[in-house]
């Protein structure tokens, strides 16, 4: 399970979510591997830390710095995704995958009021446009590429 407690949320309440597999047992690698090793790295008289994500100097990782590694690791699989666009991919893939389910969209992106879900999160409204506005775009385009014959002019 993971657990937030409230004074490290953004909306001051506590958070707890199951961790799926196959981050599960990546996230429990770096417990009992990568972090102790990071920690040992910690210069004398540097006080111990328990935040989850420490930097190689055994210190918490900055918001920067962890906004900055996550978008280099996203960015080699072709765009670059900061941690807060994730948020938003979440709603709206909840919204266009499982509509039925879009009433826990707040509770997946911890917000208080559904409407702040809706309002700055699901962009599936958004792509439904996009989508239907190709897709015009593209008819339009195969009509104009067909011989004069075909699209009913004279020659």
């Amino acid at each position: 399970m993971l657990v937030i407690p409230p004074r490290e949320t953004k909306g001051r309440q506590p958070h707890e979510a199951e961790i799926a597999e196959p981050l599960r047992s990546r996230l429990q690698r770096y417990l009992k591997r990568h972090r102790p090793v990071l920690l040992r790295g910690r210069s004398p008289g540097t006080v111990a830390t328990d935040t989850l994500w420490v930097s190689a100097k055994g210190t918490p990782m900055s918001e920067e710095t962890i906004y900055r590694r996550v978008a280099k690791a996203t960015a080699r699989s072709g765009i670059s995704i900061g941690p807060h666009l994730f948020r938003s991919c979440a709603g709206t893939t909840i919204a266009i995958r499982a509509p039925k389910a879009v009433g826990f969209t707040p509770a997946v992106l911890d917000h208080g009021n559904p409407e702040t879900s809706e309002r700055f999160y699901n962009m599936a409204g958004s792509l439904e446009a996009s989508r239907a506005q190709s897709a015009v775009l593209e008819q339009l385009m195969r009509q104009l590429n067909k011989p004069a014959r075909s699209r009913g002019k004279k020659e």
